[in-house]
């Protein structure tokens, strides 16, 4: 299955629930943000936050290049 929806500039609001093995689902809410120069290089940022604090934030920051 082809995912190129995911380095298409644009940004994206996400909810939905955090799977991991042991434990109850868990609330998660997040936005991710693609933005491309004009080289070719795209940037993508990632942030989840869970709502009702079991788990810490995650942010993640991507860089790259696609030839």
């Amino acid at each position: 299955m082809s995912h190129s929806f995911l380095i298409e500039p644009g940004r994206w609001t996400l909810q939905g629930s955090w799977l991991a093995r042991d434990l109850l689902p868990i609330t998660v809410k997040g936005k991710i943000l693609v933005a491309w120069n004009s080289n070719d290089w795209f940037t993508m940022v990632t942030k989840l936050i869970f709502p009702n604090g079991e788990l810490d934030d995650i942010s993640l920051q991507y860089k790259g290049r696609i030839v």
